[in-house]
């Protein structure tokens, strides 16, 4: 007569729940960096908006004349982010290490966010985002565009997601272990 073993509730426990255990932290760390970035770009999205429209409230101001703006330590100190100005063939750039990448996009003719991936500029980052926006004041197209180097960001979501990754290590020793 021959007995047979039956399987271990340990060893069969282990062999179900290790594999699903990694697969759905995998997807949970996979997710994480997609509305880590999803989140982050919707943020820096807002604040270019938000001082893009302040931008405008000042050129309103001034009715116009964009010569009148004072820019240089006021704006810089107000302003997290580089900004240009155009209007009557007058063009405002701060802070001015930005001019080589804002020059070009301020004649650009997308209106909104335009992501760049690549600069040719050193020192500036790869990827940054703008915010451009166009409107009339006495008759004078004036356009504005607000950017931010998203090089920071990046690397403080990397941080962040790397110490997510290394508490979903953690997570599937303590499943192992159980």
């Amino acid at each position: 007569m021959k007995f047979e073993r039956s399987p271990s509730i340990k060893r069969a426990l282990l062999l179900f729940l290790l594999p699903s255990g990694i697969a759905i932290l995998t997807l949970t760390w996979v997710v994480h960096g997609y509305l880590l970035e999803a989140m982050s770009q919707e943020f820096v999205t807002s604040r270019l908006k938000d001082e893009a429209a302040f931008l405008e409230h000042q050129v309103r101001q001034v009715q116009g004349d964009i010569q009148q703006l004072q820019t240089g330590s006021y704006f810089e100190d107000v302003f997290h982010h580089a900004f240009a100005v155009s209007a009557a063939d007058i063009v405002l750039i701060s802070p001015d290490r930005w001019r080589p990448v804002l020059a070009p996009l301020i004649n650009a003719e997308q209106e909104g966010i335009i992501r760049v991936d690549e600069s040719v500029v050193e020192d500036m980052g790869p990827d940054f985002l703008a915010y451009r926006k166009v409107f009339l004041v006495n008759g004078t197209l004036v356009t504005v565009l607000v950017s931010e180097d998203l090089s920071t960001l990046h690397t403080s979501q990397e941080s962040l997601h790397l110490w997510t990754a290394g508490v979903l290590l953690v997570l599937i020793v303590l499943l192992v272990g159980v």
